[in-house]
């Protein structure tokens, strides 16, 4: 034992600075691959900003692309078509998507079979998972090529993407309601229909109302309130005490159960008080 305990000791003190010199190593090297990425980041920035900062104005937003043949002053031109066609692109995939992503949401939560809603909601999970240049490509190639171009095609692949995002924000949502509020609109005689959309659809919204969440925040505040206020612990002075007189003191006869008889006195004749 004595024998080996020092090389034990040695060997142990070798690895420890070995490993001391490797994290030293490693700790220097993510630090410089940081900055490096930091670095070129800050650079394309920096150009992008110092190169069109001074085409920002207001044709920019009002004009649309004019083209330059490369004689001449280059006319001006702006990104309005772009803007234009941005919200019409989202207002369309928002008309397609809102709906089915919240009716299906709702029926998975509330009355589809358990086995059902499991599969569909992994299907959803896996989706939200998917890139959006694969969902891309796959609505270019069976959608657009060989249709042409259209607004509502870019719209469907936008809504393809919005589903399962939706639906899964809203069957969360959904969940959050306590099943006791189930049980009680079911036990007072009201299907599940009317249950689903009188009882479970408004309690998220009424939560997140800002009536409700200003009564939520002044609760507290409340009972802080009520906690701190001192309460009275006043007592009656002496000099308001009232203090039996010796007459009233023998005139006030024991209850009857207390009542002891006396070997002297016949039983229901009240001796006469002392004086003393």
């Amino acid at each position: 034992m004595s024998a080996n305990a020092p090389t034990a000791d040695l060997f142990r003190t070798e690895r420890m600075r070995r490993r001391r010199i490797v994290n030293a190593f490693v700790e220097i090297g993510a630090t410089v691959a940081a900055l490096l990425a930091v670095g070129v980041l800050v650079i394309v920035v920096g150009s992008v900003i110092k190169r069109g900062w001074g085409a920002i104005n207001v044709d920019f937003f009002t004009k649309t692309p004019a083209l330059y043949s490369g004689f001449g002053p280059r006319p001006e031109s702006g990104i309005e078509n772009a803007i234009i066609g941005t919200l019409i692109i989202i207002g369309l995939a928002l008309l397609m998507a809102l709906p089915v992503a919240v009716l299906t949401a709702i029926y998975l939560n509330e009355l589809a079979p358990r086995k059902l809603a499991g599969v569909v909601t992994l299907a959803f999970d896996v989706l939200n998972g998917i890139p959006a240049i694969v969902l891309g490509i796959f609505v270019f190639v069976f959608v657009v090529v060989g249709h042409g171009q259209a607004a509502w095609k870019a719209s469907f692949a936008l809504a393809i993407l919005m589903v399962p995002m939706i639906a899964r924000s809203t069957q969360e949502v959904l969940a959050l309601v306590p099943t006791s509020m189930r049980e009680a609109s079911l036990a007072l005689g009201a299907a599940k229909w009317r249950t689903t959309l009188s009882v479970v659809l408004p309690r998220p919204w009424a939560e997140s109302s800002p009536e409700r969440r200003s009564r939520r925040l002044a609760r507290p505040a409340r009972q802080l309130r009520s906690s701190s206020r001192p309460r009275s612990t006043a007592t009656p002075s002496t000099s308001t005490r009232r203090t039996p007189s010796p007459r009233s003191r023998c005139s006030s006869s024991p209850p009857p159960s207390r009542r002891i008889p006396s070997s002297n006195s016949r039983p229901g004749v009240r001796r006469p008080c002392s004086s003393g």
